[in-house]
């Protein structure tokens, strides 16, 4: 069952003993250092062609929010930062929680 918890405007999912909380995150920061910068767009990289990690928040590397990862998110993401390509969607500036609904989410599981 799906609930809302107006307290902390996080969507959650009642799992029974743990809930799955939606997980505030920065669009772009794929490697979860706090900054979008070139590293960002390598990481993707390295996870689709190279066998890296995979990044813990995938909806953090779907920068142009189509809702898949693929390629075209590093391009994105290079035309931002090089280019001055069009702007990351939110959340870019400060870290929330996806204000769209989609098929990549950032979640995490809590014990409760």
């Amino acid at each position: 069952t799906n609930y809302y918890n107006a307290y902390f405007r996080y969507p959650f999912e009642d799992l029974g003993d743990r809930i799955t909380v939606r997980k505030k995150f920065l669009r772009g920061d794929v490697n979860h250092d706090g900054r979008v910068e070139l590293t960002d767009a390598v990481f993707i990289l390295n996870y689709l062609f190279l066998g890296g990690p995979r990044p813990e928040c995938l909806d953090s590397a779907d920068t142009n929010d189509d809702e898949t990862m693929n390629i075209g998110d590093s391009v994105y993401l290079l035309n931002y930062l090089f280019l001055g390509g069009p702007p990351l969607n939110f959340p870019r500036e400060n870290p929330d929680v996806d204000p769209t609904e989609g098929v990549l989410v950032c979640t995490e599981n809590i014990q409760i």
